[in-house]
């Protein structure tokens, strides 16, 4: 699929008046978990319900930069860390570096052998107290 596809079709999902933005277009042109909704479910989505799932793909796709920071602070080497988690030290740079989507127990995984906890946590969007799962 073109550039000008992926920006056409999120556009018109999306009701949008101007170009996504180019991290919303990455994340359509990326091939995707087969949990991801295709193209065609998305056609029937309000605008927030596709926000809230790209919102959520992307903070997900963020959790291979959250690994790396966490095991330069503990200053262990990807080849330590994958040795913990049960991995290859190939695997440990991949999740570093590739935006993937970790699934929540890979997530809790690399966190526990960094020394981590994972937290959720809810926010209202209408302001309020957060709410947290540990």
């Amino acid at each position: 699929m073109s550039t000008e596809d992926i920006v056409r079709r999120l556009k018109d999902i999306a009701d949008l008046d101007e170009n996504p933005s180019l991290e919303l277009m990455s994340l359509f042109s990326q091939a995707q978990p087969s949990d991801f909704p295709k193209m065609s479910q998305l056609r029937s989505w309000t605008p927030t319900e596709l926000r809230e799932t790209v919102q959520t793909e992307i903070t997900l796709r963020e959790a291979g930069r959250l690994i790396e920071k966490a095991r330069e602070l503990r200053g262990m080497s990807t080849r330590e860390l994958a040795a913990r988690v049960g991995v290859s030290q190939p695997r440990v740079v991949q999740i570093q570096a590739s935006g993937e989507t970790l699934g929540i127990q890979t997530l809790v995984k690399f966190a526990t052998a960094l020394g981590y906890r994972v937290v959720i946590e809810l926010i209202p969007e209408e302001g309020g107290e957060p709410i947290r799962a540990t």
